[in-house]
């Protein structure tokens, strides 16, 4: 190492000459004569070309199964806001999420489950599905380990509340064990485009919370009642999950966000640890030797999800940057808060509660 060492100081750039004198490599060969050495040693000329059979790096590694174990981990990833239904590639799909956990519960070799969540929470409905899918898991015997990220919290706690065992960082922000109510009111500026809405209702509620117009008492006092039993049933969930007492939990709930340290010390995290040590506890839980891990998304569907993202935002965005939005007000508008309208779509909870924790890490 040492020599290796003074060899990359002294020189940071070789020509192929150099590298053999330094005995960095072998010899020197051109294109043809390695083809000819490779048809030396073995090699099967490949019909109707000068060159050798040959297999790429990529398709070999997805062909060849590099461990024999018949025993799967499957790490599923939960990154971004929880959204209803099956949501975009950069957020949490409630319906997403629990269609991969799902597959998981039906396929014998999965032993065990890593679930890393970097999420700030989002829609109440879609962490509920995903929490049910977690505690199914677990009542089949699958232990499920949670691996928090930089933010796992509020929704992202509410699912991470039911795994087996919870690992975090000391910088993680965890908690904000709350819950909200949304409602959108487009009454003012429905008015400041002229844009009138009527209708006629067959009952009582028919319009409840319309976004046409404000929200009434009743309406508001209907919206905290069903907060309220959300908030309770997300104490019950944490309680029952760790282990604690309700009052407890109580006390360190009503949206107070917390570090992954003091997480620990009031008992919302198990112990520290990345991702690879979250594996290495599944496996110890799931009493295997040795097993393959599996991914939920699967590396092609993650780079599907990538060029998806390409290719949606370019359908969406270049509108605003023609030289005719340039111009237009509304268009410097949509153009100077596309990340907050975009932001708003995902609000998209059939109830309008969230479980959110309005931190954004690193903005």
């Amino acid at each position: 190492p040492e020599k290796l060492n003074r060899i990359v100081n002294a020189a940071g750039i070789f020509s192929s000459q150099e590298a053999v004198e330094l005995k960095l490599v072998d010899g020197l060969l051109q294109r043809d004569e390695l083809i000819s050495k490779m048809h030396e040693l073995g090699a099967t000329p490949e019909e109707g070309k000068t060159t050798f059979r040959q297999v790429s790096l990529s398709k070999y590694s997805n062909k060849v199964s590099f461990t024999k174990s018949s025993n799967h981990i499957a790490v599923v990833y939960a990154e971004g806001e929880i959204v209803d239904g099956w949501g975009d590639p950069d957020q949490v799909g409630g319906d997403r999420l629990a269609h991969y956990l799902r597959d998981i519960r039906s396929n014998k070799q999965i032993k065990a489950v890593v679930l890393r969540i970097n999420s700030p929470g989002g829609s109440a409905f879609a962490s509920d599905i995903i929490a049910r899918e977690i505690l199914l898991l677990r009542k089949k015997g699958i232990p499920v380990v949670v691996s928090m990220g930089d933010v796992a919290a509020s929704g992202g706690y509410y699912i991470a509340a039911r795994g087996s065992k919870i690992l975090a960082n000391s910088s993680t922000i965890t908690g904000s064990i709350g819950v909200f109510g949304l409602h959108f009111n487009f009454e003012e500026l429905a008015k400041k485009i002229n844009l009138g809405v009527d209708g006629s209702k067959t009952s009582r509620y028919a319009d409840l919370l319309s976004s046409h117009r404000v929200a009434t008492p009743e309406e508001i006092a209907l919206v905290q009642k069903l907060v309220d039993r959300v908030y309770d049933d997300f104490v019950g969930i944490v309680a029952e999950g760790r282990s604690l007492e309700r009052d407890k939990v109580h006390a360190i709930a009503q949206g107070r966000v917390w570090l992954g340290l003091n997480a620990k010390e009031n008992g919302l995290v198990d112990s520290f640890g990345n991702l690879t040590d979250a594996i290495q506890l599944s496996q110890k839980l799931a009493k295997i030797d040795q097993a393959e891990i599996v991914q939920y998304p699967s590396l092609h569907e993650g780079r599907s999800n990538f060029l998806q993202k390409l290719l949606s935002d370019e359908e969406e965005e270049p509108f605003l940057f023609t030289s005719t939005a340039t111009h237009n007000p509304a268009m410097q508008f949509i153009r100077a808060h596309w990340d907050r309208l975009k932001q708003i779509k995902s609000y998209n909870d059939p109830q309008g509660v969230y479980l959110t924790c309005p931190v954004q890490v690193g903005k």
